[in-house]
């Protein structure tokens, strides 16, 4: 459009200049003298003042004006074009983060259910983060006035917990990504939520905070439900004697048979029970031994997923005589481990001796490994 108006504007005082020299009778365009041309005025006027106000300038110059802003026309739309394409790929690529980070937190969770879910590792934590007594009275907790204790930076959550004393691999702490392949997902702050108690029984929650300026899209804090066993006889203190996850111990959860394949870790029907691959599966890199167990797929139990840290656990501590060779073989579990190594940094193995090893291996190494169910 500019260097139409440009065209447009020389063209115009072109022929403009041409007008004012005939009416002039200069003979800048008849080659003869003002006089001359003045006698002659009258041809002057029918043979070039009538070709100029017939519009052979203007004729000229619509032509190439309408060929100049034809160009500009499709160079702009070509722009425009281009930055919508441009602004799609970005957008899309948003969506893809925002999907894996969303993915990565269920997984995470998922991971946080199973460690958590009989009570042991959240009782330890609890004590060993020097939290225990709670320096509140229960009878002044509410679902309206929750109390929110924090865990203190340098004291994670485990993935299990031996003997009462023996941890795990840490499987979650402040500061640090939950997984080493989205690193984005950075923990932010870890709570003890505690909602609601009534007599010697607290209900509440850790809750497991991300990052929000590493996150494209908000996400809710990751949740594992806990009911506290608490003693309140001294005043303006809650003791916490006890810890469960919140599924523990129902019935009806859990699966009461499992396929051929596999074998019942626990008592048919509790919440806390699980199916796990009787023997162990052919040496592949982690991301191999994942996309094999998502896609079993069984109608009463679900999709299996690598077993975690502490389904293997209980798996070679409850169930050794039923698994051959649980505890004899490093097999991956589904727990990232810190440090890095080639693309995607560590992952626990269990195993190797006896049921309480684990040790990081990178990903693309190859290990046996169990589903779960």
């Amino acid at each position: 459009m500019i260097r139409f108006t440009i065209m447009n504007g020389r063209g115009s005082r072109k022929c403009k200049n041409m007008l004012q020299d005939v009416n002039a009778g200069t003979s800048k365009w008849l080659g003869r003298d003002a006089v001359t041309l003045k006698q002659n005025w009258f041809f002057a006027d029918k043979s070039i003042m009538g070709s100029l106000r017939a519009g052979s300038c203007k004729s000229k110059l619509n032509q190439t004006g309408q060929a100049e802003i034809q160009v500009v026309l499709v160079m702009a739309l070509g722009v425009i074009m281009l930055t919508a394409a441009v602004i799609s790929l970005v957008n899309q690529a948003k969506q893809n983060s925002a999907m894996a980070q969303k993915f990565t937190a269920i997984d995470f969770e998922t991971t946080l259910n199973s460690a958590l879910a009989d009570g042991s590792v959240c009782y330890f934590v609890i004590n060993s983060a020097g939290l225990n007594p709670l320096n509140f009275d229960a009878t002044s907790v509410t679902p309206a006035t929750p109390r929110y204790i924090p865990l203190p930076a340098t004291t994670p959550l485990f993935a299990s917990l031996t003997g009462g004393t023996l941890a795990g691999p840490p499987i979650a702490q402040i500061g640090q990504p939950i997984s080493e392949v989205e690193k984005s997902l950075v923990i932010d702050s870890i709570q003890l939520a505690v909602t609601s108690c009534s007599g010697t029984t607290c209900q509440g929650g850790w809750l497991v905070d991300f990052d929000s300026t590493k996150l494209v899209s908000p996400l809710s804090p990751a949740s594992v439900p806990v009911i506290l066993t608490v003693d309140t006889s001294t005043s303006g203190q809650t003791t916490v004697t006890g810890c469960q996850g919140l599924a523990g111990g129902g019935g009806g959860a859990g699966p009461s048979t499992c396929p051929a394949d596999m074998t019942l870790v626990g008592s048919p029907g509790l919440a806390t029970s699980f199916c796990v691959h009787t023997s162990a599966q052919a040496a592949v890199p982690r991301l191999t031994a994942e996309s094999n167990c998502v896609k079993i797929n069984d109608s009463l139990a679900g999709r299996a997923h690598i077993c975690s840290h502490n389904e293997w656990l209980q798996a070679c501590n409850k169930a050794a005589g039923s698994l051959p060779g649980i505890g004899l073989i490093q097999e991956w579990t589904a727990e990232q481990a810190p440090g890095g190594s080639a693309w995607s940094g560590n992952v626990w193995t269990s195993g190797g001796s006896n049921c309480a090893t684990w040790t990081p291996e990178p990903y693309g190494s190859s290990y046996a490994y169990r589903c779960c169910l």
